[in-house]
């Protein structure tokens, strides 16, 4: 593609940290060597600044070369991702594409730096190293967690081998990424399901029945087992039986998931918590797509219902690998009669007592899972240096006690919700615990 670069919002002063303290100090040690007219003081805070001077003016240099180079090339940076979705924890390959000038200044390096992010600050964070001329690079990476990651913009870094800045060059690269939820296996799952879910409704896809309705001839290469004896017996010729097209049973299960924003749950757990529940729905799903049946799916803010079949699998990861928390707790059901409902939920959520209560009122059998908050607080050891240079690190403990904490309350709220909806009342089919 051809270059769309932009200077970055303070790239004039591209001084890091530790390179403005250093920049500063060598003012300090000029200044000092003039009022007190001492030749060493003099020469180390001239030396000093510049060094400090050389190192910002090498950052603009390397950079505006670059940026015409990169205007004068056409597709002179690139990258791309994989195209058909990847599912967590997989190893994916990323092709870096680079034309950088041929000529290069001592003392800097030149890094390509790509963010792609999603809902809950998850991010995937591809950078490698550049050298002089072309440059292409495979960059391996996995992502734990599933989502449609986006980005609209990679970054040329540029720095000096002390540290003392950081420039950068935007690049305008519309990329995307999608990441399947995990599928979990069936024998998760089998335990767990009703029986039933069968109706005699008629489908496109048909089957054949064994009972004779139609014969036809026999042609080299038909199967042997489907040939009629009793014709053969009084014609003399080889007819195969043709069965009855009658369908196949149509399922009466609705997947329904509850992901109406829950305040109960705590924000920095909230993203891995609808994982699990995705992943729950598509696990349970998947089995009734291989046992050849019709799964309904809605959630919530989802509008209508949409049906799925085997071969419209993909279609339903790409669905719920965009599913987040929605501020909408609606949840629109379908017009049909004799529904086996199975719904996702959280303790707590505000929606979860009306949608029981319109699922009982349809006379349709429910069945409710709701699922744990799995958290844990690991001790974690603090180092000599977090102790004398990061006295806050001390709050990340803090942090993860209260999570903990959070947590525990969580998966109390989470048995009082199971003794509530196990009540006879209530005439639940299942309740569970995920």
């Amino acid at each position: 593609m051809s270059w769309r670069g932009s200077l970055t919002k303070g790239a004039w002063f591209p001084f890091t940290p530790w390179g403005g303290f250093f920049f500063f100090l060598s003012l300090g040690l000029l200044a000092l060597g003039i009022l007190r007219v001492e030749l060493a003081t003099l020469l180390w805070g001239s030396g000093f600044l510049l060094l400090s001077f050389y190192t910002l003016a090498g950052n603009h240099l390397y950079r505006l070369l670059t940026w015409r180079h990169l205007k004068r090339s056409l597709d002179a940076v690139g990258c791309t991702l994989p195209a058909r979705g990847l599912f967590p924890g997989a190893e994916a390959m990323a092709e870096i594409k680079v034309e950088m000038p041929r000529a290069a200044l001592p003392g800097f390096q030149a890094l390509f730096r790509y963010r792609l992010a999603w809902q809950g600050d998850r991010r995937l964070e591809l950078e490698t190293l550049l050298g002089p001329g072309a440059n292409d690079r495979l960059k391996s990476f996995s992502l734990s967690r599933r989502g449609w990651y986006r980005a609209g913009a990679a970054a040329l870094e540029f720095r000096d081998v002390l540290g003392f800045t950081r420039g950068r060059l935007r690049v305008e690269l519309n990329e995307e990424l999608r990441v399947f939820p995990t599928v979990l296996s069936p024998e998760q799952w089998l335990a767990r399901l009703e029986v039933g879910g069968e109706e005699e409704e008629h489908l496109k896809k048909r089957r054949r029945s064994e009972e004779l309705l139609e014969v036809r001839k026999y042609y080299p290469g038909d199967d042997l087992r489907r040939i009629n004896w009793k014709v053969y017996a009084h014609l003399g010729e080889l007819f195969l039986r043709i069965g009855e097209e009658t369908p196949p049973p149509q399922s009466r299960f609705l997947i329904a998931l509850d992901s109406s924003a829950n305040p109960a749950l705590p924000a920095p757990l909230a993203g891995d918590y609808l994982d699990g529940l995705v992943e729950a729905c598509l696990g349970l799903m998947n089995i009734l797509l291989l046992k050849g049946l019709q799964v309904q799916f809605c959630w919530s803010g989802g509008g209508s219902p949409k049906s799925f079949q085997l071969e419209k699998r993909n279609e339903l990861l790409a669905l719920l690998s965009e599913l987040w928390w929605s501020q909408d707790p609606a949840l629109e059901l379908p017009a049909r009669r004799g529904l086996h409902v199975i719904l996702f939920s959280s303790p707590g959520s505000s929606a979860l007592p009306g949608l029981v209560e319109t699922l009982r009122s349809r006379g349709w059998a429910l069945s409710l899972y709701l699922k744990r908050l799995d958290y844990y607080a690991e001790p974690g050891r603090r180092s000599l240096r977090d102790l004398l240079f990061m006295p806050a690190a001390g709050g990340r403990g803090k942090e993860a006690k209260r999570l903990a904490a959070a947590a525990e309350a969580f998966n109390r709220g989470l048995q009082e919700e199971l003794a509530r909806y196990r009540l006879p009342a209530w005439r639940l089919a299942n309740v569970g615990v995920l």
